[in-house]
């Protein structure tokens, strides 16, 4: 549920945005590090677009097993403005549970962000225990329209220190309809180690704009949060893909 319209972001009212002020991003700027106090946190320098940059404040929702299940009706917390971190410790998690996490600006007249990107989950195995950290996420994820109305994701990965490799990795999408489906992915491609990747789509319907997110995942089910979410327009007169250039001396 997505309780009463009380404000959007394309209206010019509030909103999280990322550091170019071009988008929102989840991950980067929400995490859930343990169970104890307080287990929800963000930047100190949480960029915001507010009515004459007047900020109010967050609101922060919950859902169960699923990202879509998040209950953006009824807020389990109400975080000052100066805040960086809740604590939601008192709402319980029971072993074996997954719960997400979601987080919205509010404007100082009441006015709230709209997003569905900034979300951060927490999993606990049956002891109660935190899974280890989740694998490294992608990074420089592109996306280009290419021949025949279809779009080509690109993107690079590394490994960081203490964190899992991925096993594969996921592509979501919106379907033309705007609003990134993180619960089902459109498709996966095997990691095989290597730095760089590449992914094409089905033909998709000529001059509608498509989003699309990569994220790692591992061979145990633990999915990176990030929320890098990229655009192309389908293009059916679009040039085709080069590939084996030839190099001739002369």
């Amino acid at each position: 549920m997505d309780g009463p319209e009380t404000g959007a972001v394309n209206s010019g009212d509030i909103g999280l945005i990322d550091a170019s002020g071009n988008g929102r991003h989840g991950a980067p700027y929400l995490t859930v590090n343990a169970v104890t106090d307080p287990p929800l946190h963000w930047p100190p320098h949480m960029p915001i677009a507010a009515p004459n940059n007047v900020h109010g404040g967050y609101r922060v929702y919950r859902g169960e097993a699923s990202r879509s299940n998040i209950d953006y009706a009824a807020p389990v917390a109400v975080i000052d403005p100066t805040a960086v971190e809740a604590d939601l410790a008192g709402l319980g998690h029971a072993d074996g549970s997954r719960t997400f996490y979601a987080l919205r600006a509010v404007s100082a007249t009441g006015k709230e962000d709209r997003n569905r990107d900034v979300v951060a989950s927490l999993s606990l195995d049956g002891d109660g225990e935190q899974y280890g950290r989740p694998p490294t996420s992608p990074t420089h994820v592109f996306a280009e329209a290419i021949a025949g109305a279809k779009v080509r994701l690109r993107w690079s990965w590394t490994a960081a220190a203490g964190d899992a490799m991925p096993d594969t990795f996921a592509i979501y999408g919106d379907g033309g309809e705007g609003s990134v489906d993180f619960d089902t992915p459109i498709d996966t491609l095997a990691c095989d180690g290597g730095r760089e990747y590449e992914w094409t789509s089905d033909a998709l319907t000529d001059g509608r704009a498509y989003r699309f997110a990569v994220r790692s995942q591992a061979s145990d089910g633990r999915e990176d949060d990030v929320a890098e979410i990229v655009t192309a327009v389908a293009d059916a007169t679009a040039p085709p893909q080069l590939s084996d250039l030839l190099i001739e001396r002369i």
